[in-house]
């Protein structure tokens, strides 16, 4: 993948191992440009360095099995029956509408 993408998606945790070694990079971006001198030296020292995880195709599928595809609800045997719940989609409905309108607003 593209570090760049990845560190924007991920709010700059998709390099963060060069964060570990060089902790005062204010920037995620400085840490994909430094992700390669990095890479050079822990070959130069033996040190084994395993290239970041793409984020759109090795973490985001498990995020989203994992969170989306759960019932958020331990009593709901699956996310099609808890979405197909009328009382839950008013609420969601009311929380929305509440939303636009302006939580508290006259």
């Amino acid at each position: 993948g593209n570090d760049y993408v990845d560190s924007y998606l991920t709010a700059g945790l998709g390099c963060h191992q060069v964060h570990h070694l060089l902790p005062f990079q204010r920037s995620a971006f400085a840490n994909v440009y430094s992700k390669g001198i990095v890479e050079e030296e822990c070959r130069k020292m033996g040190v084994a360095f395993t290239p970041p995880r793409w984020f759109l195709a090795h973490r985001l599928p498990k995020i989203f099995k994992v969170y989306a595809l759960s019932a958020s609800k331990p009593s709901q045997p699956s996310v099609l029956v808890e979405l197909s719940d009328l009382e839950a989609l008013c609420h969601t409905v009311t929380y929305i509408r509440d939303g636009f309108a302006g939580v508290g607003s006259l």
